[in-house]
């Protein structure tokens, strides 16, 4: 399969994104 080799963009938008919200919710409050 080619996305053994390859991680598909999705997958590193779905492990950003929730980063992105903590960070932005820490920066809110401080």
């Amino acid at each position: 399969a080619k996305w053994d080799l390859n991680p598909q963009p999705q997958d590193l938008q779905s492990h950003a994104k929730p980063i992105l919200l903590l960070t932005l919710q820490t920066q809110n409050i401080m």
